[in-house]
């Protein structure tokens, strides 16, 4: 989205979360807020911005499920 429909990587976020929830109609996902339910995915990298123009590898530091921690790279 970034990199071929010049999207920020705010938008692109927001696409992939939020607003995909609303698109489905979901009401509990897609936000981090309280009474969400927490599936969220934590990346090592310096900021946000970094992640949709450096793909091509595993970012990924830890998956949160549920509220539990699912997978840790480290």
């Amino acid at each position: 989205a970034c990199t071929q429909m010049r999207m920020t990587p705010d938008e692109a976020i927001k696409g992939v979360t939020l607003n995909a929830a609303r698109a489905l109609n979901k009401k509990n996902v897609g936000n981090i807020a309280v009474g969400m339910q927490a599936d969220i995915v934590l990346f090592d990298v310096p900021g946000y911005r970094y992640i949709p123009y450096n793909f091509g590898q595993n970012h990924v530091a830890h998956v949160i499920k549920k509220g539990r921690i699912v997978h840790s790279a480290s």
